[in-house]
């Protein structure tokens, strides 16, 4: 007869260290004390580099000159971002990069610390992203999977989704902001 031991895998850390670890986080990590205009460029950062992962393009299939639609099932008939613009890539690692100056800017202290050129960068990288973004929304696939986009008694439709649209307002919102806080002396 053999006994099974239960081996633990994850340990569970002790309430007094989860205590320790969330005050040390929130000593390096805490967006309340940032100014407005930077607690928006984190944000739309943050959803920047989360939209190149969404659905950018939609597929649908129209039979001749019908109005009936139908959403295409294999393959599938939603692509993200990545999959159609490998470029987005730049966008995603822009996005990620602001967000990492706005984290060190505010590192262990509420007040923003002065970063040599933080207006001109901000505005240059969103500059950068609006750029992309636009691209990607522009440039939407000719073909869907292989399949020629027009022909035939079957059209396959290639239109816009939701990554898309969330991605273009980030940039945009990125961009006002970044050119407000260049603009601003006091939001710096």
């Amino acid at each position: 007869m053999t006994r099974t031991r239960e081996v633990t895998v994850v340990r569970w850390v002790s309430r007094e260290r989860r205590a320790r670890i969330s005050a040390g986080v929130a000593q390096w990590f805490s967006p309340q004390g940032w100014h407005l205009n930077d607690q928006i460029i984190g944000v739309a950062a943050a959803v920047l580099a989360i939209s190149v992962f969404l659905p950018w393009y939609k597929a649908g299939v129209r039979i001749g000159n019908s109005t009936l639609n139908a959403q295409l099932l294999q393959p599938r008939g939603t692509a993200s971002g990545l999959i159609v613009h490998p470029f987005l890539w730049a966008l995603f690692g822009l996005a990620v990069l602001q967000f990492v100056v706005l984290v060190a800017r505010y590192a262990r202290s509420r007040r923003p610390r002065t970063i040599p050129g933080y207006g001109p960068f901000m505005l240059v990288t969103s500059a950068i992203c609006f750029v992309l973004a636009i691209t990607a929304f522009v440039e939407k696939p000719h073909t869907w999977y292989g399949n020629p986009v027009l022909g035939g008694p079957f059209q396959i439709n290639v239109g816009w989704d939701y990554g898309a649209v969330v991605a273009v307002i980030a940039t945009v919102a990125t961009l006002v902001v970044a050119w407000t806080v260049l603009r601003d002396p006091a939001a710096r």
